[in-house]
């Protein structure tokens, strides 16, 4: 009998913001995550967990970018705060990034526990807000990639 791999997070309509852009790039940075953590359960290597940590990492920069285009587009007026609590996590993912690349042994399993905690938090509270406020808006302004 084999043991099902447990993931950090799973994706659940309770996350959802209602705006479809941030909804599907949401599950995605989800789908990273997972993939991160039951990399570090297997055990393995540095090299898998390295290219994974930095899809991650480039993919939070993908995501925040583009919100960050969605709010400036409807004149979020949080938008300041917004992208603050943004690059906070942009200046974590580095610190956690050269730690990975100094050789620090259990920073996947503490970089895993942070971004699932980090991603539920802000997309059940700031990410929400901004989805009622386009919703009220009665628009998804659509930005290109």
């Amino acid at each position: 009998m084999s043991a099902v791999p447990v993931k950090i997070l799973e994706w659940t309509p309770e996350y959802a913001v209602g705006v479809a852009e941030i909804d599907r790039e949401h599950r995605v940075f989800f789908d990273l995550l997972n993939r991160l953590h039951l990399a570090m359960l297997a055990g393995k290597g540095a090299e898998v967990v390295e290219a994974l940590l930095a899809e991650t990492t480039e993919y939070v920069s993908y995501h925040f970018g583009h919100e960050e285009q969605l709010m400036a587009a409807a004149d979020y007026p949080e938008l300041r705060a917004h992208v603050g609590q943004h690059d906070g996590l942009r200046r974590q993912a580095r610190e956690f990034r050269e730690r990975f690349e100094r050789g620090e042994a259990t920073i996947t399993i503490e970089l895993t526990l942070f971004l699932s905690a980090w991603l539920k938090q802000h997309t059940m509270t700031t990410d929400r807000q901004l989805g009622r406020y386009l919703s009220a808006r009665r628009t998804e302004p659509r930005v290109s990639r």
